[in-house]
């Protein structure tokens, strides 16, 4: 696990894969972003169709800072996938824990 200075913003690229290791363009992906320290999603699970099989999501700086009083939180993103008919992809998740910035 990772910890990153609070307020700043992060880029997760994902390549979606078959059970091959084969790229293959998915018919649905789906992402959220779980702040565990507080159990609240700052990102409820998110759809959308991609056009190309590397996927980049952004997390804003506002989406990267500390919710409560506390000195760190941890953040967990969870990305999943759809393709060929519905058949589910390997779901990734990236876990980082926030750091207050000092003052």
């Amino acid at each position: 696990m990772i910890s990153i200075p609070e307020q700043e913003s992060r880029k997760y690229i994902f390549e979606c894969i078959d059970e091959n290791g084969d790229p293959v363009l998915p018919e649905k992906c789906i992402y959220s972003l779980l702040d565990v320290t507080n159990d609240t999603y700052i990102i409820e699970e998110t759809e959308f169709i991609p056009s190309t099989s590397t996927i980049t999501i952004d997390i804003t700086v506002a989406q990267n800072t500390i919710q409560t009083g506390k000195s760190t939180e941890k953040r967990i993103l969870t990305f999943k996938f759809k393709y060929n008919g519905g058949q589910d992809g390997s779901v990734r998740q990236e876990t980082y824990t926030i750091v207050k910035l000092k003052s």
